[in-house]
């Protein structure tokens, strides 16, 4: 299955999903190389979090301060749903 948006500006103006294989295909190699590279493989639950320090090089001190931070406070708080704008045809 694959998910597919359009995106018009800072708007997405549409969303589906397919499993149809002639909308798929084109997708094959980004599709392969992201299951060949997958950041959340790994011995350790530590692994991911190395793999993404090594891929964005950010403070290696900096990145498991806020991921404990995280951990400990949830992710509760962050999660807000957002008012969408009316469609045209509902103007």
């Amino acid at each position: 299955m694959a998910i597919m948006a359009n995106w018009v500006g800072e708007s997405v103006w549409r969303v589906t999903t397919t499993t149809a294989r002639r909308d798929i295909t084109p997708y094959r190699e980004a599709i392969a190389h992201a299951w060949a590279h997958s950041l959340v493989d790994g011995q350790t639950p530590a692994d991911p979090l190395q793999t993404l320090a090594a891929y964005l090089d950010p403070d290696w001190r900096w990145l498991i301060t806020r991921c404990r931070v995280l951990g400990e406070e949830g992710v509760g708080r962050m999660m807000r749903p957002r008012s969408r704008p009316p469609h045209a045809q509902d103007a």
